[in-house]
């Protein structure tokens, strides 16, 4: 029984500290350092690259203040559906993004000790 209350707090604690953003970028970064998180990641670009042609059009005129990094997280479901979608900065450009991730359909996540598999997607805007 001792156990299970240790493991109750330990997962209380993941779960706060998952809730923050810094958190959450920790543990899109922990994902991807694996293999099978290197390959999902490879498997997402194309998702990202059609983001990128409607978010970010050839040809678009950014507004400066919306140029440079952004960061967005997520979560993909075992159905492969990213939810809690946040970025940061929140901008146009970046919430557009954001709103393409949510829309799209992703492959099944590697196994993983998340409930949902944590994603982080480093995007910079440039002119």
């Amino acid at each position: 029984m001792r156990h299970l209350a240790l493991l109750i707090c330990v997962l209380a604690g993941a779960v706060a500290w998952a809730d923050d953003f810094s958190g959450r970028v920790a543990a899109g970064r922990a994902a991807a350092a694996t293999p099978d998180g290197t390959r999902y990641d490879q498997s997402i670009w194309p998702i990202i690259s059609q983001a990128g042609r409607v978010c970010d059009p050839p040809g678009m005129k950014v507004p400066q203040a919306e140029l440079g990094p952004f960061d967005l997280v997520g979560n993909v479901t075992n159905a492969g559906r990213m939810v809690d979608v946040e970025v940061r900065p929140a901008n146009s450009i970046s919430e557009c993004f954001a709103l393409q991730m949510a829309n799209s359909q992703f492959a099944t996540p590697p196994p993983s000790p998340w409930v949902t598999y944590p994603v982080l997607i480093d995007l910079t805007v440039t002119p």
